[in-house]
């Protein structure tokens, strides 16, 4: 008998013949029933591959064979790591896939803030500008500035590289600091958080979210960035604390924030949108065909790896 693997979204017969063939595939058919088809079937299958899928301990404690899940994401806060470390589940995700679109969107963030592009916009549609060198269209230029990347893990260290290309100076904040080596072959330095907040005229966040991070960005934080900086997050929208990002921006204490990630996804406050200063997109970082299809393969290769060797290319647990 093959493995089964359940599929927790809808894919097209034309994607699946290009599977391992190794492989039994079970997709779901109505998305908009996602969990609960997953619930109903997940007893019955070795593998899960996870899609904006909440794989929760009623959810794994029912796959009563399953070993392994694949999440199409290299954030796994969406799962229950802990139990499924307890009950020897392995856990993947899709981080090398994911690095360049993020990135790209990161900077898309900031130079839509940084060079006014809505606003500038805007005003040649609706012919507002009484000249087009009013000081309204006066904007801000990165080189010579400094990024403070809060993370540095794959994404941040890529994020940097494009920083430095722009011709701004890097500073990072990390839970464990690179070596001397690293940081010299990376041209970084490091910076203690609140320093970092403080000296950067762009702060870009890249960490994951889990119980240690959760509203790590707080007043405490914001408070110390300088009126004239940037706040750029296409992690986790858990990683800010709400009230105090919306008091900083309301108040006019820094110049703008990017936002591609929310506390409530898919909602977003009211009040974030009413905000002139905010850039908002729909956690669409990876959202381009060509990083969909890599994370797909990242996925599948996680799974047929499991299957085939008993390890997971890019292990979480």
């Amino acid at each position: 008998m093959k493995p089964k693997i359940l599929v927790s979204w809808p894919l097209k017969e034309s994607t699946l013949k290009h599977f391992d063939p190794s492989l039994d595939y079970i997709c779901i058919k109505d998305a908009a029933r996602q969990y609960e088809e997953c619930l109903e079937i997940i007893n019955d299958v070795d593998g899960l591959m996870s899609f904006n899928l909440n794989v929760d301990q009623q959810l794994l404690a029912k796959g009563e064979k399953l070993k392994v899940v694949g999440n199409f994401a290299v954030g796994f806060d969406n799962i229950d790591v802990a139990y499924a470390k307890r009950h020897n589940i392995t856990v993947s995700n899709t981080p090398f896939a994911v690095t360049v679109p993020t990135v790209e969107l990161t900077f898309a963030l900031l130079l839509h803030l940084t060079r006014k592009i809505g606003f500038l916009d805007q005003g040649l549609r609706q012919h507002s500008f009484t000249s087009w060198n009013e000081p309204s269209t006066i904007a801000y230029s990165l080189q010579g500035k400094t990024m403070g990347i809060v993370g540095f893990g794959r994404i941040g260290k890529a994020t940097a590289k494009i920083a430095q290309a722009l011709g701004m100076k890097v500073v990072y904040y990390k839970r464990h600091q690179l070596t001397e080596t690293e940081e010299h072959d990376l041209a970084v330095s490091y910076m203690d958080i609140d320093v970092l907040f403080s000296q950067s005229d762009v702060v870009s966040l890249h960490l994951p979210l889990n119980q240690d991070t959760h509203h790590f960005i707080g007043d405490q934080l914001l408070s110390r960035m300088q009126a004239h900086s940037y706040l750029i997050n296409t992690a986790r929208g858990g990683v800010i604390e709400p009230d105090a990002l919306y008091d900083c921006l309301s108040n006019n204490r820094i110049a703008g924030a990017g936002l591609d990630v929310f506390w409530d996804e898919p909602n977003i406050p009211d009040r974030f949108l009413a905000l002139d200063n905010v850039v908002l997109t729909p956690h669409a970082g990876t959202n381009t065909k060509d990083a969909r299809r890599n994370m797909l393969i990242e996925v599948h290769d996680n799974i047929s790896s499991f299957f085939k060797t008993g390890d997971v290319i890019s292990r979480v647990v």
